[in-house]
């Protein structure tokens, strides 16, 4: 499975932290659960729309959260990318700084949603040169498919 048009960033390495990791995570598995509530409110009592409604809001918090963090993200970049419809993304990687790359991407299928979250520090995309393989190997999270 390849992911396209997924942001890669370039960020300082003192950026990509453990706190952003735990934030990351956090909301990841806000969604999650927001996921398998709405998911088994459905399947239990579908003409519950004030309990759907409740997750759904949840939800848009959770999303509106990670928002912000990728939006930190963003801002703390050195350089930026998307990744082509293979997957596929090139970054220069400056030797003189200590950098990492970070990326998140997240697909539904069908009521189902998988969310994928790197931090890679530079020294160990260089380990791997000419290719880093963003894959379920260095991930920061569990692959997680509700």
């Amino acid at each position: 499975m390849r992911l396209g048009l997924t942001t890669v960033y370039l960020v300082p390495s003192a950026e990509a932290t453990d706190g952003l990791r735990a934030s990351v995570n956090e909301h990841i598995n806000t969604l999650r659960n927001v996921d398998l509530n709405i998911a088994y409110i459905k399947k239990k009592s579908p003409e519950s729309i004030v309990l759907i409604g409740h997750a759904m809001t949840l939800g848009k918090t959770a999303t509106s959260d990670l928002a912000k963090v990728l939006s930190l993200i963003s801002a703390a970049a050195i350089d930026q990318t998307k990744t082509d419809a293979d997957g596929e993304f090139e970054l220069l990687i400056p030797a003189n700084i200590d950098t990492s790359i970070v990326a998140y991407a997240t697909r539904k299928i069908g009521e189902q949603s998988e969310h994928y979250f790197w931090i890679v520090p530079s020294s160990e995309a260089l380990k791997q040169k000419p290719k880093l393989f963003l894959s379920n190997d260095n991930q920061s999270i569990e692959k997680s498919t509700l």
